[in-house]
């Protein structure tokens, strides 16, 4: 045996390079693969997200919608054009009864004090509407 034959790779050698060489695409394509997977699932999250921000903006402009409505109308009532605060005070408790939704009106003025809040008795003591 002379240098040339032992300097020749053997041929589990050569077996063992042609798997790896063969193996080379397939390892790349399952790269490129993941890839486009995450890419399509995040794009689907993404999708997904906006039409639940939307679902939910829907929903909150309605109800803010509805504030205003119910607002307004208390603004523009017999007892509000009159300044009779108990006459608002029981307006909005009907108002309240005929939305559920809403918990309770309060009415401030713009010094910041509280003339009532549907949730006590009208002539309470009130609390700032400013404290914790």
């Amino acid at each position: 045996m002379g240098l040339k034959d032992k300097l020749r790779p053997s041929i589990r050698t050569w077996l063992i390079l042609l798997v790896m060489v063969a193996l080379i695409p397939v390892v790349l394509f399952s790269i490129y693969a993941i890839g486009q997977v995450s890419e399509r699932d995040e794009q689907s999250m993404l999708r997904e997200l906006r039409r639940r921000t939307q679902g939910v903006a829907l929903i909150l402009n309605g109800r803010l919608e509805a504030a205003s409505v119910t607002l307004n109308t208390l603004a523009q009532s017999d007892a509000a054009a009159l300044g009779d605060e108990r006459g608002l005070y029981d307006f909005s408790g009907r108002m309240l009864k005929q939305t559920p939704s809403y918990r309770a009106i309060t009415l401030v003025d713009a010094e910041g004090h509280m003339a009532f809040h549907t949730s006590m008795p009208y002539g309470s003591p009130t609390f700032s509407p400013f404290a914790p």
